[in-house]
C-alpha cells in the first residue's frame, strides 16, 4: 500500500479487517523509510491522516448527542418532550470502529517521525553568505552536506498565498548547480560565480545549509531546510 487516500477510511468497501489491513500495509511502509531516515512526504501525509480522524471523531461525537435522538413520549403534564438517545446507525458504527482503531496507530507513527525530525534538525543549521539585502523574495540557497564534498545549490522564491481570509508564505527551490568543494572555492566565490552566471540578481540574498551528518537530500534535508528558509523570510516580511 503505497498511501492513504483522504477518505480511505469511508470509501469503497466499509469493513473493519479489510480497513484494518490497509492501514497497516500503509503504515509498515511509513515505518520502512523512517528507518531509512527519509522524512518526506510521509511526516506530512500522516500529520494530515491524523487530523482529519481526529476532526471526523469529533464531528461524529457532536452529532450523535446532538440528533440522533428517537421521540419516546410527550409528558402532556410537563409539556416536556423525551428523546432516546441509544439510536445507532450501522454504517456509522463501523466507520468509527476503524477510526478508533486508526487513530492510536496513526499517532504513534506521527510520533517516530516527529522525534526523527527533532534528530535531524538538530543536524542541521543555515546562515547567511555575505550581506543579505532588503530584497529577499528570491536568492541562492546552498546546501553542505559533511562528507558529501560537494556543494548544491538552488535557486529559491517565496511568495504570499491568499486563501479565503488567511496569508500563507509558500517557497519554490529548483536546483540550478553542483559544485565540487575544494581549498578555493569559499562560499563568497561561489556567491561570486552565482551573480557573474545569474545577472538578473545583482545583489542576492544567498543562505547556506549545513548538515553534519549525512541524510537524504531531497526527502529528509531539503524539506527541513526549506522550513527553516521560509521561516527566515517570514520574519523579514
Amino acid at each position: 500500500m503505497d498511501n492513504l487516500t483522504k477518505n480511505w477510511f469511508v470509501e469503497g468497501w466499509i469493513d473493519f479487517e479489510y480497513k484494518k489491513y490497509i492501514l497497516l500495509a500503509y503504515l509498515q511502509k511509513i515505518k520502512k523509510s523512517f528507518d531509512q531516515v527519509e522524512l518526506y512526504p510521509h511526516l506530512s501525509n500522516i500529520i494530515q491522516h491524523y487530523e482529519d480522524l481526529i476532526r471526523y471523531n469529533e464531528q461524529q461525537i457532536n452529532i450523535k448527542s446532538s440528533f440522533q435522538k428517537d421521540l419516546k413520549k410527550i409528558d402532556l403534564n410537563k409539556i416536556k418532550l423525551e428523546f432516546n438517545s441509544n439510536f445507532e446507525d450501522e454504517l456509522v458504527n463501523k466507520i468509527m470502529e476503524i477510526v478508533e482503531f486508526a487513530i492510536p496507530k496513526l499517532k504513534s507513527s506521527l510520533d517516530r517521525g516527529a522525534e526523527l525530525y527533532d534528530f535531524i534538525q538538530s543536524k542541521i543549521k543555515m546562515d547567511t553568505v555575505g550581506i543579505v539585502p532588503i530584497y529577499k523574495k528570491e536568492g541562492y540557497l546552498i546546501l553542505l552536506i559533511r562528507g558529501d564534498g560537494q556543494a548544491n545549490i538552488y535557486r529559491y522564491k517565496s511568495s504570499i498565498i491568499q486563501k479565503k481570509n488567511d496569508r500563507f508564505h509558500g517557497l519554490t527551490t529548483t536546483k540550478i548547480d553542483q559544485v565540487d568543494l575544494s581549498l578555493a572555492s569559499s562560499l563568497s566565490s561561489i556567491k561570486i560565480d552565482l551573480v557573474k552566471k545569474y545577472n538578473d540578481l545583482p545583489t542576492p540574498a544567498t543562505y547556506v545549509v549545513h548538515c553534519a551528518m549525512k541524510f537524504p537530500p531531497n526527502q529528509t534535508i531539503m524539506p527541513i531546510a526549506k522550513r527553516l528558509l521560509l521561516k527566515e523570510l517570514s520574519k523579514a516580511a
